[in-house]
């Protein structure tokens, strides 16, 4: 199994948001283990950093999403439509 395929099109997504996983783990378990007199500054930046990846989870996810366009028909069911003189009409998301 070749990594593209696990990991899909987005692989620059896929290593920051893994990178920033690791590196806000990292600081959060050096706040918490480490005799730091400012460790209150590693604990809480290391679950922001994990938050902020999230965003990258998300674009990931996003970027690796297919949509079928050899199925027009499917997508009739998104807008509004009605026979008019034996013609199919439809409204659709913004057309």
């Amino acid at each position: 199994m070749k990594c593209s395929e696990f990991v899909g099109r987005c692989v620059g997504f896929f290593i920051l948001a893994i990178v920033f996983d690791v590196v806000g783990l990292i600081i959060f378990l050096l706040g918490v283990f480490a005799p730091l007199s400012f460790w209150d500054l590693f604990v809480i930046s290391g679950p922001i950093i994990i938050f902020l990846s999230l965003a990258f989870w998300i674009f990931w996810y996003l970027g690796n999403i297919t949509v079928q366009t050899h199925h027009p028909h499917l997508w009739y069911r998104w807008g509004h439509c009605r026979d008019r003189n034996n013609q199919r009409v439809c409204f659709m998301l913004g057309t």
